[in-house]
């Protein structure tokens, strides 16, 4: 597997480190499509499932189907987090 380390120029590594809350949000959304770009289609799917929300298997065949290791953390996190949300509620994450 070959992953791409560096998605953001220079230039916008830098406005990442120095810019306000709009700005690192604005930047991590540019890198996150550019991650999805090269792979329209699984991007096209992942909208389609919303991994928010999704049947917790649909969310497992999405990190086992991941096209690279950034889409695979950015889906984990979610993972992660939905099993913190529903210890606090007290419900199954199915």
């Amino acid at each position: 597997m070959n992953i791409e380390t560096k998605v953001l120029s220079d230039a916008e590594l830098e406005a990442l480190l120095a810019g306000d809350e709009a700005k690192v949000i604005e930047l991590c959304q540019i890198e996150h499509e550019r991650v999805l770009l090269e792979h329209p289609q699984f991007a096209e799917w992942i909208e389609d499932i919303d991994p928010y929300i999704c049947p917790r298997q649909d969310l497992i065949d999405a990190l086992r189907n991941s096209p690279n290791g950034f889409v695979r953390q950015y889906l984990y996190s979610i993972f992660a987090f939905r099993q913190s949300i529903n210890l606090v509620a007290g419900r199954s994450f199915y």
